[in-house]
């Protein structure tokens, strides 16, 4: 899924279950809290020219090691 330069300021809400890969690049999102229960298939995440400001501990807890 593609989320490419629409000035998000939040990841969008529920997206969906089965999505394996997202680009949400170039956008104003600070926070990728709850990412993981969001999308618990996700493999690639493209997060640049964002606003980070906020990974929670947990963003990425419930992926395998060898994944992280």
């Amino acid at each position: 899924l593609e989320i490419i330069g629409l000035g998000l300021l939040s990841l969008p809400p529920e997206p969906s279950s089965r999505i394996t890969s997202l680009d949400i690049s170039r956008n104003e999102i600070e926070s990728l809290d709850n990412l993981v229960d969001s999308c618990p298939h996700l493999q690639v995440l493209n997060a640049r020219r964002n606003k980070l400001t906020d990974i929670g501990h947990h963003t990425f807890s419930k992926c395998r090691s060898e994944e992280r």
